[in-house]
């Protein structure tokens, strides 16, 4: 399958930002929080900007809605680890957000750009039916991994819940449709008034939040 420019330019710019990443964690330069939230801030720079010099509109429209929402995602998060106690960020020494590292607020653009990214490619090779099929798979496998691994950084692990290779069973179907209301999110509001765009990003992060709820019941209480 022939990559489209803006595909390959995301594979070198996520090559580049993960061995960046790589170099900055193993350094003892300060707290492990504070390198994360260096790197994610750094990260959050770098998006638009290279994006701009490569010409790729779509990261840009992608990167204005994803950052409201991932400042929203702060909330799930909060909700998971203050009152359902499933949910453990370690005190790395990073700034916090009541029970939340502080990082997490920019920290979900990196994983939901890149469902968006794929998501938009299979649609303009399939159609919007391959491309929502895509955006949710994909969410699957990104946070299948990232839960799979964080335990092993101390960025967060989860407790109290059923697991496999310390992924939590009740996150992984939240996380697919995390992933289908993103891109749909996306797709309804590009070009669109900020207005809007921060309206829908607040509607993803209710849907998010309710079917984590719905699936924790589900699955850890029924």
């Amino acid at each position: 399958m022939k990559l489209f420019p803006s595909e390959r330019d995301a594979l070198w710019f996520y090559a580049a930002y993960s061995l960046a990443s790589v170099v900055a964690l193993v350094l003892p330069a300060g707290s492990l929080g504070l390198r994360f939230c260096v790197l994610i801030a750094a990260y959050n720079i770098a998006l638009p900007l290279v994006g701009r010099w490569r010409g790729h509109d779509s990261w840009i429209a992608a990167w204005v809605f994803l950052l409201p929402l991932s400042i929203l995602q702060v909330f799930p998060d909060w909700f998971l680890s203050a009152q359902l106690g499933v949910l453990v960020f370690p005190n790395i020494g990073a700034p916090m957000i009541g029970t939340v590292s502080a990082f997490m607020a920019l920290m979900w653009v990196i994983p939901l750009f890149i469902v968006v990214l794929v998501a938009e490619g299979i649609r303009q090779r399939a159609g919007t039916g391959a491309g929502l099929a895509a955006a949710g798979l994909s969410a699957l496998l990104i946070f299948a991994l990232s839960e799979a691994f964080s335990w092993r950084l101390e960025v967060w692990y989860a407790q109290g819940v059923q697991t496999w290779h310390h992924m939590a069973l009740y996150v992984l179907p939240a996380e697919i449709l995390l992933g289908l209301y993103t891109y749909t999110g996306f797709l309804l509001t590009r070009g669109r008034h900020i207005g809007l765009k921060l309206a829908a990003a607040a509607s993803v992060m209710l849907l998010y939040l309710g079917a984590l709820a719905f699936f924790y019941l589900l699955i850890e209480t029924l």
